[in-house]
């Protein structure tokens, strides 16, 4: 059994599929010419998701493992997170100004790192009641404020936008393409993951299992709730881009519309529903446990999937240069541009692993972050 301080590379291995699967989402259609979703429709809300739950697993990982921090290292935990979560957002505004139509998850991200330190110091007993409150009922709160909320008109939030701070936060909580509001779900969830001993087979196993359930239990939940008629009131009503049914498998722009509550109902993707938010979360978890259960089974032979394990460990360097390369355009079909990126992120992934280095975005993130713990522990004496 690996030390409480080992690095879990089934954690790296996830976030290395959730980079990759986010690239598809950036390059690949999510459908064809005729309405039917495409490969990349897979990883469509599951990968950003996996993303962001894998965030408040890291986070857990860093401040304490199964012991949640309190007293002066609580203290500590939180100015070193608040500091990563403004060179987060930092990065972000800045590479909105790279010319694309993807959306940018950074900006949300590190809001959402921000507002995950108030659940640094909770039990895990405490993480499941807000975690259940939060997922239920976040999407009812957003449907209620969304209605006459302002939001920016390009897709990507830049530092110009920070001058009408209103409406660049009601876009960031409410109207963008990864809603903060109904996003903290993802956090508080990978919260309580990262506060189990996900070192041990047993727990692994258990997450398994679990996340499996809610993610199937969600996808029948929401088809029993969209009954015939049902579907058809909400085809005469305010429809997402490419349609009701486009939109159940490929996925809305963050959330639904607002003329009726059966849009709670749906569970597609970046829908932002409790049962878009419970699926998503179930998938997440599944793709962890079984990336957890791999490593424990591959043991001193994980070397054969560093490429992916590298990759996982400096996402915010690759998914930054992913992002600068979708500025430029290559003469190629869109497949053969997505396994471009992939295999340069592998490769990167691959040598950064063999060397033993951290990415670069990812050196500053942690210079800042230590820095201002050291600052706040040394006050505190």
């Amino acid at each position: 059994m690996p030390k409480s301080t080992e690095r879990l590379h089934g954690v790296d291995a996830a976030r290395g599929l959730a980079l990759l699967g986010m690239m598809a989402t950036h390059l690949v259609a999510l459908s064809d010419g005729w309405g039917n979703p495409s490969w990349a429709a897979l990883f469509s809300g599951r990968a950003s998701a996996l993303f962001a739950v894998l965030a408040g697993v890291g986070l857990a990982l860093s401040t304490g493992r199964e012991a949640a921090p309190s007293g002066r290292g609580l203290a500590a935990a939180r100015a070193g997170v608040l500091t990563r979560a403004a060179i987060i957002v930092a990065i972000g505004l800045t590479l909105g100004l790279v010319p694309t139509t993807a959306a940018v998850i950074l900006v949300h991200y590190g809001l959402l790192f921000g507002l995950a330190t108030l659940f640094l110091g909770m039990r895990k007993r405490v993480l499941a009641i807000w975690l259940v409150l939060w997922t239920g009922l976040s999407p009812v709160l957003a449907q209620l404020l969304r209605g006459n909320a302002p939001e920016l008109q390009q897709a990507n939030p830049t530092w110009a936008d920070v001058v009408d701070l209103p409406t660049l936060l009601s876009t960031l909580f409410l109207t963008g393409y990864y809603p903060v509001l109904q996003w903290l779900a993802y956090l508080i969830a990978g919260l309580l993951i990262g506060r189990l001993a996900l070192d041990r087979i047993g727990i692994q196993c258990a997450l398994l299992a679990c996340s499996a359930t809610v993610a199937v239990l969600a996808k029948l939940a929401s088809a029993a709730l969209i009954t015939p008629a049902v579907h058809t009131r909400l085809l005469a009503a305010d429809q997402p881009s490419g349609g009701l049914d486009l939109a159940l498998d490929t996925g809305f722009y963050g959330s639904t519309p607002t003329d009726t509550w059966w849009w709670l109902a749906v569970a597609g993707p970046h829908s932002g529903t409790p049962l878009d938010l419970a699926h998503t979360i179930g998938t997440a978890g599944t793709v962890l446990a079984i990336c957890l259960l791999l490593c424990k089974a591959l043991g001193r032979h994980q070397a054969a999937i560093s490429p992916l394990t590298g990759a996982g460990s400096m996402t915010l360097t690759l998914y930054s240069a992913h992002v600068v390369m979708l500025g430029f355009i290559v003469p190629v079909s869109a497949t053969t541009l997505y396994l471009i990126h992939a295999l340069v992120a592998l490769a990167i992934g691959g040598l950064f692993a063999a060397t033993g280095s951290r990415g670069p975005l990812e050196l500053l993130a942690h210079a800042g972050s230590s820095a201002a713990r050291k600052v706040v522990a040394a006050g505190s004496r």
